[in-house]
């Protein structure tokens, strides 16, 4: 799975979103500007926040990354359970 929310706009509110994967990758791209709290578990696999990467099995990684005004506000729950969960800003490349 493939979520690019690379080009949401900014609320007054933050934007909750919460996915995951049984088997396979799951893929989120944010913009450069915006703030996220993100909760992210793989049970098997592969886990890479930002600049953070994990691999092994029950794996747990939670992060804050600040934005910048005018970016959108993201709380982030994702999870895997055999493959990985990787949360990248819009200008890295691919996985």
């Amino acid at each position: 799975m493939w979520l690019d929310l690379s080009h949401l706009r900014t609320g007054s509110q933050p934007i909750t979103i919460a996915a995951s994967v049984g088997i396979g990758r799951l893929v989120v791209v944010i913009s450069d500007d915006a703030r996220a709290e993100i909760d992210a578990r793989v049970d098997g696999g592969r886990l890479s926040l930002f600049d953070r990467d994990h691999t092994g099995t029950s794996l747990v990684d939670r992060i804050e990354r600040a934005g910048r005004a005018g970016g959108p506000s993201l709380m982030l729950t994702l999870q895997a359970g055999l493959g990985s969960v990787r949360v990248q800003r819009a200008a890295e490349e691919g996985f």
